[in-house]
C-alpha cells in the first residue's frame, strides 16, 4: 500500500507505473529500460536494519519482485524470448534494480572508451539489456547493468556471475540493509523498523534517517515512542566498545548491557543521561 501511494501507482497491479519509477519507457506496448534508466535507481529505496526474517530485505525484495516483476520473468522464459533468462536464485531479469556485492574489476563494458572497468561494492543500477533486436541471431544471454554512479556505461553479466558455486556478484536492491546503504542517498526513503531489533543502535538509526534527500516514511512495529530510547547512551555502539589503547576497559552493567564507563554519562545515583550538562543538573 505504501509503495502504491508514494510511487503514484493506480493500484497494486500497476506494473507499468512501477516500471516507470525505475526509468522505463513504453513504445508500441513494450516497456524498455534504455541507457539513462540508472538515473532513477536512487529515486526511491526501502531500508531495513536486518537481512533475514519477515521484516528483512530478503523477504521484502522477494515480495516486491513477485508482485511487480512476475510478468517480466514470464516474458524472459518464453520460447522466443527477447530478453535474457532470469539469473540466479533471485531470478534477476531485465529492468530489475540491483546492487553490486563486492569490489572487482570488470572489463566487459560498453562503451570501453572512458569506462572505469571497475565496480565498487554497494553500487546500485538497473538492468538495461539485453533486449533482442533484428540484428541479433540468437536469444539474449547477457544482463547489462547501468549503474547510477557510472551512467552511460553498461556492464555485462552472465549466468556464471550468479552461479551456485560462488557468491553472486549482484542481488536485488529494491530493499537494502542500512549497512549497505551507507554512502548513498535517495529521493524517497521507506524505513522498516521491526520491534524488537537487536541490531538497531543510535548510530544505525542516524545513518538510516540521513539516507533521504526529500522524504522519509518510517514503518515501525509497536509504539513510536519506543524509538526515543535510542537517544540514550546505552543504545550507542560506541558505548558498547570495551577497548582502550591506553587504559584497561571499565565495563559497568546497566539494564543488562555492559558499557564502557568512560564512554557514558552517569549521575551519582547511577542514572544514565545524555550529556555532562544533565549530570551537573542532576547532581547539583
Amino acid at each position: 500500500r505504501i509503495l502504491v501511494e508514494e510511487l503514484g501507482l493506480s493500484g497494486i497491479d500497476d506494473i507499468a507505473g512501477f516500471d516507470d519509477s525505475l526509468g522505463a519507457t513504453t513504445v508500441n506496448g513494450y516497456r524498455y529500460f534504455n541507457m539513462g534508466s540508472a538515473n532513477h535507481a536512487e529515486a526511491w529505496q526501502v531500508l531495513s536494519p536486518v537481512r533475514n526474517n519477515s521484516s528483512g530485505v530478503i523477504s521484502i525484495n522477494r515480495m516486491i519482485h513477485k508482485q511487480f516483476r512476475s510478468k517480466m520473468i514470464e516474458f524472459a522464459l518464453e520460447r522466443n524470448r527477447r530478453i535474457p533468462k532470469p539469473m540466479g536464485q533471485e531470478q534477476v531479469v531485465y529492468g530489475d534494480k540491483v546492487i553490486n556485492l563486492r569490489n572487482h574489476t570488470h572489463r566487459y563494458v560498453y562503451p570501453k572508451e572512458g569506462a572505469e572497468k571497475y565496480i565498487a561494492n554497494g553500487e546500485i543500477g538497473i538492468a538495461v539489456g539485453q533486449f533482442k533486436t533484428k540484428k541479433m541471431t540468437k536469444a539474449p544471454w547477457l544482463l547489462k547493468i547501468e549503474f547510477s554512479s557510472q551512467q552511460g556505461y553498461q556492464y555485462d553479466f552472465s549466468a556464471g556471475d550468479f552461479g551456485d558455486e560462488s557468491e553472486p556478484k549482484l542481488e536485488l536492491a529494491y530493499a537494502l540493509t542500512v549497512h549497505k546503504a551507507q554512502g548513498s542517498e535517495f529521493d524517497l526513503l521507506i524505513l522498516v523498523l521491526p520491534n524488537p531489533c537487536r541490531l538497531l543502535s543510535r548510530e544505525m538509526l542516524y545513518t538510516a534517517l540521513t539516507r533521504q534527500r526529500n522524504r522519509i516514511i518510517i514503518l515501525h512495529q509497536g509504539n513510536r515512542g519506543d524509538l526515543k530510547k535510542y537517544s540514550a547512551d546505552m543504545y550507542a555502539e560506541t558505548a558498547l566498545r570495551l577497548t582502550n589503547l591506553f587504559k584497561a576497559p571499565m565495563p559497568v552493567e546497566i539494564a543488562g548491557r555492559f558499557l564502557e564507563d568512560r564512554l557514558i554519562n552517569r549521575t551519582r545515583r547511577g542514572e544514565l543521561v545524555r550529556s555532562k550538562s544533565e549530570i551537573i543538573v542532576a547532581d547539583g
